[in-house]
Parts: structure tokens; sequence; C-alpha cells
């Protein structure tokens, strides 16, 4: 899909930007501390940190810190281990979680209260529970991509409101159930909403289009027994909408007209 690859691509960049500030500082005790018991547990630690390496020298891939020897960001790929989700939390300045293609287990790490966090992605790495603060607190996050995770069925919660920032949230193949919640009206900055391969059901609620920053929907594909349903009127109200994609569902009545909408991507098959 064309815009996860702009959006992997920021993310990158921003990673990047954050590395090429990480060399010559010393971590700050209490950050350095959490790194390293992460590592400890992990089968296959960082060689840089198994040999005494600073977390902040620039040597430990994956690890980013600020001016001030604070970590802002871990992005790290390989790791083996069961997931402590509470050493994370003492890392309060941490901007960007990056721990997709991972082969971890054990709950999603509670993050509630990390107002720093920028951008969260999750994608494919093993996690099978979600904790129930997940989102509380996350003002400040813009992007979180959590796809392809092999959870136990959830609903999304309520908490979610809190995160008022958020600009990208994809969880497509994460076993989300039941209607889309009342509480996604509190983000107001979203482009992009995609929840493709989910079980969600029921109508689409009449409050959708006051989410008019959306530019990319992704519903299509749901696999729940009555998928969701009913018409698709509530999309003529969107004014930026540039891809839709709600094949494979249960809706009913005609195709609208986007012939001037700024839509270049629908995708309504089986669904209509």
């Amino acid at each position: 899909m064309k815009m996860k690859g702009f959006i992997s691509a920021l993310i990158i960049t921003t990673i990047v930007a954050y590395s090429a500030t990480a060399t010559a500082i010393t971590a700050k005790s209490r950050d350095a501390s959490v790194i390293r018991d992460f590592t400890r547990q992990l089968s296959n630690p960082p060689p840089s940190l198994v040999h005494g390496g600073d977390v902040c020298s620039g040597t430990c891939v994956g690890i980013s810190c600020d001016s001030s020897g604070r970590v802002t960001s871990i992005n790290r790929q390989g790791l083996v281990r069961d997931f402590d989700p509470l050493d994370i939390l003492f890392l309060s300045a941490l901007e960007i979680l990056e721990l997709s293609g991972n082969k971890l287990t054990g709950a999603i790490p509670s993050l509630a209260g990390m107002a720093s966090l920028t951008h969260l992605v999750l994608n494919g790495s093993g996690f099978t529970l979600l904790t129930y603060d997940f989102f509380h607190g996350l003002t400040s996050l813009m992007i979180l991509q959590m796809d392809n995770l092999p959870l136990v069925p959830w609903l999304i919660p309520n908490a979610i409101a809190d995160c008022t920032a958020l600009q990208v949230f994809t969880a497509s193949n994460v076993s989300i159930i039941g209607p889309l919640p009342t509480a996604l009206t509190n983000l107001k900055s979203l482009t992009m909403l995609w929840l493709s391969y989910n079980y969600l059901s029921g109508g689409l609620p009449a409050w959708l289009p006051e989410l008019s920053s959306l530019e990319i929907i992704g519903l299509n594909n749901q696999m729940s027994d009555v998928k969701l349903s009913g018409t698709i009127d509530v999309f003529a109200s969107f004014k930026n909408l540039r891809q839709l994609w709600i094949q494979s569902n249960s809706f009913s009545g005609p195709i609208l007209d986007f012939n001037n909408s700024e839509l270049d991507s629908l995708d309504a098959r089986e669904t209509c």
C-alpha cells in the first residue's frame, strides 16, 4: 500500500535523524540501567552492551539519545525474549519505540502516561496480549502501527481518546472485535485509519465524518460472521478522502458517486 510505504519512510528518516545526534554522549544512569536490564534478558543482546559500551555512545545500534543523555529512541529487530513491560516506563524521555519484526511474547509493554512518546511501531513483533491501560496518557502519540499481531480478541478501549495527537493508526489483523467506538471521535488529527482483517461488526457510526482530517480508510476484509453492515452514506461527507477500502463486508445500498471528490483509490468489491 503506497501510503504505508510513505509512513515507514517517515519513521526511518526520524530515527536516522536521532541516530545522527547520538555520538559522544554519556547516558543518564537511570536510562542506562533500564537498557542494560532489558538487554541482559535477551537471548541475543547487542554486542556493544555485552562488552560494556555506553548506551548513548553511538555504538549501540538502535539506541539514540538526546544531548543530556536521555534515551529518546529504541529501534531494534531480531530480539527474542518474554517481554517485561515495566522497564520501559522509566524511560521518561522516550519518543520513538520501534520493535517490529521481533520474536517477543507476552503483553505489549504498558506505556501508560508516557507523554513524550510520539512514534510506536510494533508490526509483526509477536506480542499476544494488550494491557488494559495501553492507551492511557499517550497525549503526544502521532503514529501507532501495530499490524499482524497474534493478540487475543480485544475491543478498542475508550482510553484511545487520550491520544489526541494521533495522525496514523493502523491495526490490521490484530483480532479487534465489536463496533467502532465513539472514543475515536476525539482523534481530530487522524489522517489514516486502517483496521482491515479484524472482527469488527455493526454499522458505520454517524459520527465518523467528525474525523474530517481522514484521507485514508481501510476497513476491508472483516472476518466476523456478521462483518460491518448497513449503508456507506457517511463517506459522502468526507472532503479529503483519497483512499477507501471497504471490500469483503456486508454493506447494503448503492455505491456512492465519488466523481467530484479527491478519491483516487476505491475498493468496494463483494460488499454492497
